[in-house]
C-alpha cells in the first residue's frame, strides 16, 4: 500500500482560520458599505413622555409624530428618512419603554424593543426636568448598541443632577430643548459623525443580499469544520468544507474546482484515507 504522509493538522487549521477571518472581514466591509445605499437606522428610545416624538419632529423639521402630554401615546413605531452627510438615515420613533398592563401599549413596547435591536444607533432620551429613574439606567445599560444620551426639556431647568447623569457612564451627553431648538443642531452633527463611523470610506466593493448569504454560509461551514475537527471523523469535516466551497463557487463560478480542491486536500493531508 502506498505510504501517505500524516495529516498536517496545524497547517490545515491555520489555513482554515485565515479563510474564516478573511470571509468575516469581507462580510463586515460589505455590510458597512451597503449602508451607503440602504441607509442607517437611528432609533429614538426612552420612557414615555420624555419627548421622543418631539425630538423626532425637531430633527425631521416637520410634525410627523403626534405630540401630546399623555404618556404612552405612540402605540407603534413610525419612521421617516432624511439624508445626513449624503447618507440615507431612517429615524424611528418608538413607544415608551415601561411595563404596562394595557395590552395595546404593551405590544407597542415589544415592537420598540425589536426596533432598538435592529438599529445601528440609539438616541436614548431623558426628561431633564425630572430626576433620573433607576429603570432608565437599567434600560440604557441593556442596550448593547452604539448610543447617544439626550437630555431633553432643558428649557424647563434641569432637575437631573450631574451625579445622576454620571451613572449612565455616557461618553457624551447632549442637552436639548425641542421647544426652543436649543442643542438640536449640535445633536444632529453628532449623529452625522456617528453615522460616518458605520461606513467604509473607500471600499471598492459592495455585496448583494445573495452574495452576503453565500459568504455567510461558507463562513459557517468553515467554523463547523474548525470547531468539530477533533470531535468527528475527517470525512464529516470534509463534508463541511465541501459545502463551504459550494457556497463560494456559486459566487465565483469555479465549476468543478470544489471537487479538485478537496481531492488535493485528500492527497496532501490524507483526509478520509
Amino acid at each position: 500500500e502506498e505510504d501517505v504522509p500524516p495529516l498536517d493538522e496545524i497547517k490545515l487549521l491555520d489555513n482554515l482560520k485565515k479563510i474564516r477571518d478573511e470571509l468575516d472581514k469581507l462580510l463586515k466591509e460589505g455590510e458597512r458599505n451597503s449602508l451607503i445605499f440602504e441607509g442607517v437606522n437611528v432609533t429614538i428610545a426612552g420612557k414615555p413622555n420624555v419627548g421622543k416624538s418631539s425630538l423626532f419632529n425637531s430633527i425631521l423639521k416637520k410634525e410627523r409624530a403626534i405630540v401630546t402630554e399623555i404618556p404612552g401615546t405612540t402605540r407603534d413605531f413610525i419612521h421617516e428618512e432624511i439624508f445626513l452627510g449624503g447618507i440615507p438615515v431612517r429615524f424611528y420613533d418608538t413607544a415608551g419603554l415601561r411595563t404596562t398592563p394595557e395590552p395595546v401599549e404593551s405590544i407597542g413596547v415589544a415592537r420598540a424593543r425589536e426596533v432598538i435591536e435592529s438599529a445601528h444607533l440609539i438616541l436614548f432620551v431623558l426628561d431633564g426636568s425630572k430626576h433620573i429613574d433607576e429603570e432608565e439606567i437599567e434600560e440604557w445599560n441593556s442596550i448593547k448598541k452604539e448610543k447617544i444620551l439626550v437630555v431633553n426639556k432643558a428649557d424647563l431647568g434641569l432637575a437631573a443632577t450631574h451625579k445622576e447623569l454620571e451613572k449612565f457612564n455616557a461618553p457624551n451627553i447632549f442637552k436639548v430643548s425641542c421647544l426652543t431648538g436649543e442643542g438640536i443642531e449640535e445633536l444632529e452633527r453628532a449623529i452625522e459623525e456617528r453615522i460616518k463611523m458605520f461606513i467604509v470610506p473607500s471600499s471598492e466593493f459592495s455585496l448583494s443580499r445573495r452574495e452576503t448569504h453565500l459568504l455567510s454560509r461558507a463562513k459557517i461551514e468553515i467554523e463547523e469544520a474548525l470547531s468539530n475537527f477533533k470531535k468527528v471523523p475527517l470525512d464529516i469535516v470534509s463534508f463541511h468544507l465541501q459545502n463551504g466551497f459550494n457556497s463560494l463557487n456559486q459566487i465565483f463560478g469555479w465549476g468543478d474546482i470544489p471537487e479538485r480542491v478537496l481531492n488535493s486536500i485528500f492527497s496532501e493531508f490524507c483526509i478520509g484515507k
